[in-house]
């Protein structure tokens, strides 16, 4: 939540209603994901919306189940729970194909009895046919019921012209600067973008996005409560039960950082659900925009093959790492811990110069290092090096081991520069630059890291023919 001054609208309803589309329709992005199985969404998920000059902040919920208190699903409910206590105004989603049904009206009774302003919805009304069986939900005695088409954006301006107007009357809410909302009001609800949020490099400014990242079931979304001090993620030991990313903003030390809870990563041969993939695919892209992952381990399974991918996945995408052994609580033998010591000096032996915390996010063993494990890393990324330094280093390093001859001829290198960071990375020119092999570009980055630090980032190095250079081949 990047402004918890704002006012807080929770989506509320059954499963399978349509809230996770009507969330994506509001705030313009495809956040949520969204498939026909009930009981997709299980976590919260905030994102900024606005209308009409206000703004407000949009909570989507997990189906919310009054009868169902055991297992994951119960824990979605108590989700649902804490986002309309949390909540200025509730949007109810009911489903206009299949009518008023008990479960609308026990949630109905649920919510008047909160006695907050709810905003009532009637989803999938796409047809003068459909949009007609709203006239029965009149029978839970409110005033007005809006029928919408969430899918295709049908009667979402008049929702949220209701919403917003609920959103006025709340105590100490302000209009937005309309100059700089008027391009998204002009667009309506109808456009929903598959881009990013904006992704320019960060600032001290700007929050470090901080991903959590592992197999199912290593206690990524434990670790997330632990952190915030809150239930932001529903923990159980099914495993898979995180599908969307979940963000959650906090500030260390000064320092504001977005954390980020991500489903399991399982080899693609075990994924046999959709939605397995769909949120795979949706923890890769939140890695991927972050720029630190922690790699979460279990303790109790060791490093296995599946971690050393992940952590290549990590370092090719140049994303800082903190490696995290969870669970740690329950390795009690000096055997277990031998072979996990061995187990990361082999399968993660590239990435031996990132930190690496033992924690138990059960008992809050280790839990205070992480972030600033994380901060370090992100301010390693982030260093750069004097043009003067970097090159006084490429002499002395040539001169120790000089590279191998390429046809016959010395291959030389003039200067190297640093043109970026988050990861760092370096453009060294040179005479014959296809002459370079990659045991010596492995040795130029080591004796990078000998030199300046960069721990826990990866360090990219590009070869590049001098332009005024005719001896390149």
């Amino acid at each position: 939540m990047s402004n918890p001054q704002q006012p807080i609208v929770a989506l509320v309803g059954r499963p399978n209603v349509g809230k996770s589309t009507l969330f994506n329709r509001i705030v313009r992005r495809r956040v949520s994901i969204v498939h026909d199985q009930p009981g997709v969404t299980r976590d919260r998920h905030y994102a900024e919306a606005d209308w009409a000059g206000w703004g407000f902040l949009l909570v989507d919920t997990g189906g919310f189940d009054p009868t169902d208190k055991q297992g994951v699903m119960a824990a979605v409910r108590g989700q649902c729970l804490a986002a309309i206590e949390e909540a200025d105004v509730i949007l109810f989603v009911a489903d206009a194909r299949q009518g008023l049904t008990p479960d609308d009206e026990q949630i109905a009774d649920m919510l008047r009895r909160s006695d907050k302003p709810v905003v009532w919805a009637a989803n999938k009304a796409d047809s003068p046919m459909i949009e007609a069986n709203v006239a029965e939900m009149y029978q839970l005695g409110v005033p007005e019921i809006h029928p919408i088409a969430a899918s295709g954006g049908r009667g979402i301006g008049d929702l949220l012209d209701a919403v917003v107007d609920a959103v006025s009357k709340i105590p100490g809410a302000t209009r937005l600067d309309t100059e700089a909302t008027d391009a998204l009001a002009e667009q309506g609800p109808d456009v929903i973008s598959d881009q990013d949020e904006d992704e320019a490099k960060p600032t001290e400014q700007t929050p470090i996005r901080l991903a959590l990242v592992g197999r199912p079931n290593a206690g990524k979304s434990s670790i997330l409560n632990r952190l915030t001090g809150e239930d932001r993620s529903v923990v159980h030991n099914e495993p898979g039960t995180t599908r969307d990313p979940v963000d959650v903003q906090l500030v260390h030390e000064g320092r504001p950082i977005v954390i980020v809870d991500t489903a399991g990563i399982r080899r693609r041969k075990y994924v046999k659900e959709a939605l397995e993939h769909i949120g795979a695919l949706q923890a890769i892209r939140a890695m991927q925009r972050a720029q630190v992952a922690c790699l979460v381990c279990d303790a109790t399974v060791g490093v296995t093959d599946q971690e050393a991918r992940l952590a290549s996945a990590i370092w090719d995408a140049g994303r800082a790492l903190v490696i995290v052994i969870n669970k740690w609580d329950l390795v009690l033998s000096n055997e277990q811990r031998a072979a996990i010591k061995e187990q990361l000096e082999t399968k993660l032996r590239f990435a031996s110069h990132c930190p690496i915390v033992r924690t138990s996010a059960k008992t809050g063993r280790g839990m205070k290092k992480i972030l600033p494990a994380a901060i370090e890393v992100f301010g390693e990324a982030g260093r750069r090096i004097k043009t003067s330094e970097l090159n006084q280093w490429l002499a002395a390093t040539i001169t120790k081991r000089p590279p191998a001859a390429f046809r016959g001829k010395h291959v030389k290198f003039y200067y190297i520069t640093q043109p970026q960071t988050h990861p760092p990375t370096f453009i060294l020119f040179s005479n014959y630059p296809q002459a370079v092999t990659a045991p010596y570009r492995r040795f130029l980055t080591n004796q990078l890291r000998d030199a300046f630090g960069f721990d826990g980032t990866a360090i990219r190095i590009f070869l590049k023919a001098r332009s005024d250079d005719s001896n390149t081949a």
